[in-house]
């Protein structure tokens, strides 16, 4: 959809329980697009529709069903903001994107407007409600995230009109559909420099306001551990980048040592944390030079 504001973009802004307003808007344009599965659930209804699907998330290594009302403030405050939302399913998501794709003057809403912070190279920022992604098989324009128990993705390619919609009641689920979209593949521009035999000067604490990630050297590879989420293998693509199944992440921002100084996955980027452990260890000295250097005090 493409609407015009009715004040210059920064010149004033409103916040408050409009839901109701925005919704009579959008009526009209779900029922042009034939969307007659998707409809608005208040938040009390959510807890008892046996229609909306219920999650499931990983609790101590066993698949645990979730309560279809989930009290997570950074997630469930944000997407119902009037105390209910829209659900839909996988068939009406894709009649929308159809008729996004085929309607006049969107493709300013699928260009390249703010780069993202480099690293990997398959996402390369974002557009206007869609994230922009270019691999050495397509290119695309998508949008996706996850709900605790829940995932979801929309990846269109403008140039053949088509689309895939996927969605899970996993918060892990999508990540099988992201690794088929990104398989690993040549990239343009100089050839990355290969990833070094040593693999520990990534190991470290990555922080953001939203997650804290804990990266281990194992064998060949990383493994990237989260509270409440399995353990990611990263599998090195290059110095910068490593594959995984939820898609490229890339360490940035390098050091004259090599140690990165933050973690890129997808626009999410976490900041590293060396409060967590010194960076540099004292050396451990040998039992027997402590033994003559308290013989050469002692005289």
């Amino acid at each position: 959809m493409v609407d015009r504001p009715r004040r210059p973009p920064g010149r004033s802004w409103r916040s408050g329980p409009r839901l109701p307003a925005v919704w009579q808007r959008l009526l009209p344009v779900l029922d042009a697009v034939g969307m007659c599965e998707t409809r608005f659930v208040t938040g009390v209804d959510a807890g008892h529709d046996p229609g909306t699907a219920r999650g499931h998330a990983v609790r101590g290594g066993a698949l645990a069903a979730l309560p279809r009302r989930i009290d997570n403030p950074m997630c469930t405050r944000g997407l119902d903001p009037a105390g209910g939302t829209v659900v839909s399913t996988a068939a009406d998501l894709g009649r929308f994107t159809s008729a996004h794709l085929m309607t006049p003057g969107t493709d300013v809403m699928r260009t390249l407007h703010a780069p993202a912070p480099g690293g990997v190279a398959t996402m390369r920022g974002a557009g206007l409600g869609w994230m922009i992604w270019a691999n050495a098989a397509q290119s695309s324009v998508r949008v996706g995230g996850a709900n605790p128990g829940q995932s979801g993705l929309i990846a269109a390619d403008p140039t053949t009109r088509t689309a895939v919609v996927v969605l899970s009641n996993s918060d892990q689920g999508v990540n099988a559909v992201t690794a088929l979209l990104d398989a690993p593949g040549p990239v343009s521009g100089p050839k990355p420099q290969p990833a070094p035999a040593d693999l520990s000067r990534y190991a470290g604490r990555y922080v953001s306001h939203a997650v804290t990630i804990e990266i281990i050297a194992a064998g060949d590879g990383l493994l990237a551990r989260a509270d409440g989420y399995p353990d990611i293998p990263l599998t090195p693509r290059d110095r910068r980048t490593f594959d995984s199944p939820a898609g490229p992440v890339a360490f940035l921002d390098s050091h004259d040592h090599g140690t990165p100084g933050s973690l890129r996955s997808r626009m999410r980027v976490m900041n590293r944390d060396d409060t967590a452990r010194p960076r540099c260890p004292s050396p451990r000295v040998p039992a027997r030079a402590r033994s003559v250097r308290r013989q050469a005090g002692a005289k």
